[in-house]
């Protein structure tokens, strides 16, 4: 046997058997024989003509391959040229269809199919019987008595043949003898399921107010933490000395002193308005100064606003026009914060005018601020808020002496009322809190601060007629003073108030509509 497979050396020649040559080529094209001519003319023509290669397949991109490219060319049909149109149209004339379409029909409705038929409504085939609903079958039409009863007689069945059992069902394993369920293992609990003894179980053991330790943890609570009311003194130096004992030299008390002077005085309440109005116009110079820096306006932009309107040059020009001139610039100043300190300053005069070129000093945060001497903290009698008590005990938490004494002092003990919210009783106040719905649909009584029972309060005549008169409803006197007597009768409370005149108002209207 070779150890080296055969290998074919010279596959040109033919094993024997086989034939050789092309299998095409016949006895008749062998003994053909074409002219000169003949060869020279199928030379000419074929001259310079390659056979086209053959790429196979067009191969589609696989990038953004998907629905949308299998579906273009029934989107994106080819452009039809006028002779092909003329040719479908020609070929469409042979349907009977074509010349008697239907309205609201397509032409050859049917294709493929007998004239006339009615592809809605003709079926092909042998109809299905419909035995059973599946609406029936999910929801039987039984009463769930009757299901109950159908489950428990044929539970015995499906408990033997498919081994199901309800929940919490013992299994039935066919013990022999049979198990009984009343039987109990281990030894006896000392539980009562009456419950009799639960208050024994609830009840602690010790009812003593003083337990029994032992020295050393006796020791150690003594020694870790202090009784009550009492600070904690591990050294005992303190049970030394007498309790009437102070540290340190006592200080002199003397009665014309700075704190004894201000012991019984409130403190002052026009610092604290100052104070706030200083911090507005810290915040203001540097919104300004950050203005300035993105180039949007400069000061001597304001300066020529300023100086414009003012004809007679003395540099002076009422503040609504600084204010007006200042929001056109973005510039929104806080009136009420504002307008105080320019007075305590002396920039605002008491007229209503300012000096404008102090005033921009005054807003430039490269200029110092003007200094506050003392006769600036005394505010005009128009800006001062704080003509009571209230208003300093508010801003400083500052108790009354004659309620709430030094510490140390017997006093009297005051509760503040309690707060009845939401309840029967809160009639007058009904409260400041409120809802979203309330603040993103605001009713009447939340945008003027009403209650129900200003509708319901006695007004008089001249009220009710101004009243009505404002939301556009003019009514003559005799109409006023005819509704008017009439509610009085209705009401009986010396006056009428705003809902019986508003339905009497209603009734002759409507008895005046019925006339007409």
């Amino acid at each position: 046997m070779s150890r080296y497979p055969f290998i074919d050396r010279n596959p040109c020649l033919r094993a024997a058997g086989k034939p050789s040559g092309d299998s095409c080529v016949t006895a008749k094209d062998l003994l053909n024989v074409f002219g000169t001519d003949e060869k020279i003319e199928v030379i000419r023509k074929n001259y310079g003509m390659l056979e086209p290669e053959d790429h196979g397949p067009e191969r589609k991109g696989v990038t953004y391959y998907g629905v949308f490219t299998e579906i273009e060319h029934c989107l994106r049909e080819p452009e039809k040229s006028h002779f092909q149109h003329m040719e479908y149209e020609l070929k469409n004339t042979i349907y009977d269809s074509y010349w008697n379409k239907a309205l609201g029909k397509s032409r050859d409705p049917t294709p493929g199919l007998p004239r006339g038929m009615n592809i809605e409504c003709t079926t092909f085939g042998t109809p299905t019987p419909q035995l059973e609903r599946i609406a029936e079958i999910v929801h039987p039409l039984k009463t769930p008595g009757q299901v109950l009863y159908e489950d428990k007689a044929h539970h015995d069945l499906y408990r033997f043949s498919h081994n199901n059992y309800y929940p919490g069902e013992m299994i039935n394993r066919s013990y022999n003898p049979p198990f009984n369920k009343c039987d109990t293992f281990g030894c006896p609990t000392h539980s009562d399921y009456s419950g009799s003894k639960t208050k024994t179980v609830l009840t602690w053991f010790n009812n003593d107010p003083i337990s029994k330790v032992s020295r050393r943890q006796a020791a150690v609570k003594e020694r870790t933490s202090a009784p009550i009311g009492q600070t904690l003194d591990k050294t005992g130096v303190s049970s030394k000395f007498d309790w009437t004992h102070t540290f340190g030299k006592p200080s002199e008390q003397n009665q014309d002193g700075v704190a004894e002077l201000l012991n019984e005085f409130t403190p002052s309440a026009v610092r604290s308005d100052v104070r706030e109005y200083i911090s507005y116009a810290n915040k203001l110079r540097r919104k300004i100064h950050n203005i300035i820096n993105k180039g949007e306006i400069m000061l001597e932009d304001l300066f020529d606003e300023f100086s414009n309107l003012d004809k007679e040059k003395t540099f002076s020009v009422h503040f609504d026009c600084i204010d007006k001139i200042c929001h056109k610039y973005h510039i929104h100043l806080d009136r009420n914060k504002i307008e105080p300190l320019l007075l305590l300053l002396g920039i605002l005069k008491p007229d209503g005018t300012i000096r404008y070129r102090e005033f921009l000093d005054f807003l430039d945060s490269n200029r110092n601020f003007p200094p506050l001497k003392r006769e600036h903290y005394v505010m005009p009698p128009e800006y001062q808020k704080y003509d009571r008590d209230s208003y300093v005990e508010e801003k400083y938490c500052v108790c009354k002496t004659h309620l709430s004494p030094p510490a140390g002092k017997a006093s009297i003990p005051t509760r503040p009322s309690p707060y009845y919210q939401d309840s029967i009783v809160d009639i007058e106040s009904l409260g400041t809190e409120t809802t979203a719905r309330a603040v993103i649909y605001p009713s009447i009584y939340t945008q003027y601060g009403l209650t129900h029972r200003d509708f319901f309060r006695p007004r008089t005549k001249e009220f009710l007629s101004d009243l009505f008169k404002r939301i556009g409803c003019t009514l003559s006197a005799e109409d006023v003073d005819e509704i008017y007597a009439e509610g009085e009768k209705m009401d009986n409370t010396g006056g009428v108030c705003v809902e019986t005149f508003r339905n009497l108002l209603d009734v002759k209207a409507y008895k005046t509509y019925q006339r007409l």
